[in-house]
C-alpha cells in the first residue's frame, strides 16, 4: 500500500514540474540572443534594419483589437537606443502575437523594436523583431551600453527588476509536492496504526 502511494505521488511530481513545451515562432527570430538585439540596436541586418526605433519602456496600457487585428500598447519610455520617441509613445502589435502567451503584460518593462512606419501607418512592432522583456536590471545598462546615442529619460528607468519570470518553484509543482507529502503522511500513520505493537 505504501508503496504504491509513493510512486502516484512520485508520477504527480513529476508531471508538476515537467517543463512545458515553448512555442516558436514561425519567423525563427529568438530575441533572447544577445546578437539579434545589438544588431537591432546598431541598426545591421539582418533584423535591424527595418526597425529604426528601439526603446526600453514600461508597459502601461493595451488597448483592444482594431478592426485590422491590432492593438495598442502604451509604454512609458525609460530610454531611446535608436531613433527618436516621446517618453509617453504608443506602439501597434498584431493582436495575433498574443497567441499563444501574451507579447507584452502591464506593468512589465521591454526592449521594443519599432518600425516608426510599420504595416499600421505608425509605430509597430511584432513578435518577430527583436521586442522582449526585461527581467534584470543589469540588462537596462547593457542594452543602453550598446547604443551609439542613447536618450535616457531617468526618471522613467526602471528601478525594480521585474519579477515576472516564472518562480522558483511553480505553483502547480508545490502544490504536488504539498498532497505528496500528506498523502505519505496519512499512509505512513495508517501502517503504524495497523503492524502489531512489539
Amino acid at each position: 500500500m505504501l508503496r504504491s502511494v509513493l510512486a502516484v505521488a512520485a508520477v504527480a511530481l513529476v508531471v508538476a514540474t515537467s517543463a512545458r513545451p515553448a512555442a516558436s515562432l514561425v519567423c525563427g527570430t529568438i530575441p533572447e540572443h544577445l546578437a539579434v538585439i545589438e544588431r537591432t540596436i546598431a541598426g545591421r541586418q539582418p533584423m535591424g534594419g527595418e526597425f529604426d526605433v528601439v526603446v526600453i519602456g514600461v508597459v502601461e496600457a493595451i488597448g483592444p483589437t482594431d478592426a485590422d487585428g491590432y492593438r495598442e500598447v502604451a509604454l512609458d519610455v525609460g530610454a531611446v537606443l535608436r531613433g527618436t520617441a516621446a517618453r509617453d509613445y504608443a506602439v501597434k502589435y498584431p493582436a495575433s502575437a498574443d497567441e499563444p502567451t501574451p507579447m507584452f503584460i502591464p506593468g512589465a518593462t521591454y526592449l521594443v523594436a519599432v518600425e516608426s512606419k510599420g504595416w499600421t501607418g505608425g509605430p509597430t512592432t511584432d513578435q518577430c523583431s527583436a521586442t522582449s522583456r526585461i527581467i534584470k536590471p543589469e540588462q537596462i545598462e547593457r542594452y543602453i551600453g550598446m547604443s551609439t546615442d542613447p536618450i535616457v529619460y531617468s526618471d522613467a528607468i526602471p528601478t525594480l527588476a521585474d519579477s515576472g519570470g516564472q518562480p522558483l518553484v511553480p505553483l502547480g509543482a508545490l502544490l504536488a509536492i504539498v498532497l505528496a507529502s500528506g498523502v505519505i503522511w496519512i499512509a505512513w500513520q495508517r501502517e503504524q496504526h495497523r503492524s502489531p505493537e512489539r
